[in-house]
């Protein structure tokens, strides 16, 4: 991922967070595989969930968001209802 400020990240951080939950519950996920697919504690994922405008995510989990988000809309490209 490129050099980007600290505001992108967290504006970036925050709509992928806005999201996020809704794909986990989608796949059925419990809140302990999403925060694990997230890569943070559960503590953290509710955290983040509960106010995604604070978090402070690393460029790792803007990369897992940002792949999670993309495999979502592609899979519904692929394999429409």
């Amino acid at each position: 991922m490129q050099q980007m400020t600290a505001e992108k990240q967290r504006e970036l951080g925050a709509a992928g967070l806005r999201a996020y939950p809704n794909v986990a519950r989608a796949w059925g996920l419990t809140e302990s595989q999403a925060a694990r697919l997230l890569g943070t504690p559960e503590s953290t994922y509710r955290r983040w969930k509960r106010q995604p405008e604070r978090a402070s995510l690393d460029v790792n989990h803007l990369e897992r968001l940002s792949l999670i988000l993309g495999i979502y809309k592609n899979l519904h490209i692929l394999l429409p209802r």
